[in-house]
């Protein structure tokens, strides 16, 4: 047989009890890292965005040719030439959207399979400014392109859909897909793993990003943008909201007890110091959707904030209080003392998820309160949810979406990686197969043993799979759109 592949583990069925352990102890007992070792890998997306950016810009307006400054189009004309494919639009001799996907996974993979602490990271995030600093140096050199990059980015700017919540979003998904199989893997650096008590590890970041991503799209933050335009907000109250919001709790709590039942039917390894020993992120995802909607039924939506603020202040005094009583039962109390002690990261974990959920749509810049937490009240802990936990999330985020909305700015067309949009608009399928092929690669390879090369070439190939699904799914709905928008100017006809 191949060294380092037990196909037999797949074809037997469940994991063996030596193996799960091995596995599981794999996982354990880390301490994380610096906060700019968990920012570097997050923040070559928004670079690598921005440099193929410049570089479609530069290549298409190389192609169009000169066009005089004295062109320079009004608001109106700007949405028209670009609603009809004009310049800063996406065109024929940019990158095509499969070579943005590669260069976007690319740069990912190398970031999180080299040592923390390393130089390639930051120095692979200088080269990806550089170029789009070498673009822009092309465009002010050349008179003539020079003009044709001006109106370029006057174009994007009256561009309507601003980009940079879908590409947070795609972002966040794409690591999370690619995190939640490296881990097994030797070549992704143990500092990124979570954190078994206290620190500040890349995964630590993920299911409070995924919350907060997800927020900015909720109805409740489309509602409230809605009406700060003036506009009648939608009832959130009406028989389609419900119905809505019945499916999006339901959907996850079907999917973790799935989960659950299949993870004690293979024997799957566990980490339980993660959600417990039969919680897990699609039953506190449930959980949060169905808290966050009781909220803002039962509370004004001007008390929504306030009361959020209240409570992670509260649940911090909580955890200090006489002498850190909660904080040593959570991390050190011992298994098999009923459900709740069991599961009690996933279940204590609830309420400051949906805090993000609220948090989230309105955060500021929180690096400052994150500092008093972790260094002045209680360090950084996922299994407490603590203070220090929730704005450093939030603290994240909001640079995150900063980032992303620097390159919506910068760059003269909108950044647009197919990959990200597909992810984005589909996450749920896209995660229900990255966990599939997860359990897959971790039945069939002995993932801790893999040679780096051998890892890389799996993962790279995993996450291609993962991003098939989305893909396709967005290709389909594109398609459907335009065979409706085709019959719909049919019969105006």
């Amino acid at each position: 047989s191949v060294p380092g592949v037990v196909p037999t583990v797949f074809v037997c069925g469940p994991m063996h009890s030596a193996t799960r352990a091995e596995k599981e102890a794999f996982v354990e007992g880390l301490d994380g890292s610096t906060i700019w070792q968990c920012l570097v890998p997050t923040l070559v997306v928004p670079a690598a965005l921005l440099a193929e950016a410049n570089l479609s810009a530069v290549l298409e307006l190389r192609r169009e040719g000169v066009r005089s400054s004295e062109a320079l189009p009004t608001a109106t004309n700007c949405v028209d030439e670009r609603s009809a494919g004009g310049v800063g639009a996406r065109g024929a001799h940019s990158p095509p959207p499969t070579l943005s996907g590669v260069l976007l996974v690319g740069v990912l993979l190398l970031t999180l399979t080299v040592p923390v602490g390393s130089w390639i990271p930051t120095v692979l995030l200088l080269v990806l400014l550089a170029a789009s600093g070498g673009c822009h140096y092309l465009a002010r050199r050349d008179l003539a392109l020079r003009a044709a990059w001006r109106l370029a980015k006057a174009n994007n700017l009256f561009y309507a859909r601003r980009n940079f919540i879908t590409a947070l979003r795609g972002s966040v998904m794409l690591m999370t897909c690619v995190c939640i199989l490296a881990v097994d893997f030797p070549c992704f650096p143990r500092e990124y793993g979570k954190t078994e008590t206290f620190g500040t590890g890349l995964m630590d970041l993920g299911v409070g990003l995924f919350v907060v991503s997800s927020a900015l799209t909720s109805r409740w933050a489309r509602a409230h943008g809605t009406a700060s335009q003036g506009a009648s907000p939608p009832d959130m109250e009406s028989a389609g909201s419900g119905a809505i919001g019945v499916l999006v709790t339901i959907a996850p709590l079907l999917l973790g007890a799935l989960r659950l039942a299949v993870l004690k039917l293979l024997n799957y390894q566990e980490h339980v110091s993660e959600y417990g020993t039969h919680w897990n992120f699609f039953l506190s995802l449930a959980c949060v959707h169905g808290l966050a909607a009781g909220a803002h039924r039962c509370l004004p939506t001007s008390m929504v904030m306030p009361m959020c603020v209240m409570c992670v202040l509260l649940h911090q005094y909580v955890l200090i209080v006489s002498d850190g009583a909660l904080t040593k039962w959570i991390l050190t109390a011992p298994r098999g003392g009923g459900f709740f002690a069991d599961n009690r990261e996933g279940l204590l974990g609830i309420l400051p998820l949906t805090w993000f959920t609220k948090l989230g749509v309105l955060a500021a810049a929180l690096w400052f309160a994150y500092t008093i937490f972790a260094h002045g009240v209680q360090p950084t802990s996922r299994r407490l949810s603590n203070g220090a936990y929730v704005a450093w999330v939030l603290a994240s985020a909001l640079s995150l979406l900063l980032a992303f909305g620097a390159v919506d700015l910068i760059a003269p067309v909108v950044p647009s990686a197919s990959i990200l949009n597909a992810m984005n608009r589909h996450q749920l399928p896209t995660f229900i197969i990255a966990n599939l092929l997860t359990g897959a690669v971790n039945l069939s390879v002995d993932t801790m043993h893999a040679p780096g090369v051998q890892a890389r070439v799996i993962l790279l190939a995993y996450i291609a799979v993962v991003a098939v699904v989305p893909l396709v799914l967005e290709f389909r709905r594109s398609r459907g759109q335009a065979t409706s928008a085709r019959e719909g100017r049919r019969k105006a006809l």
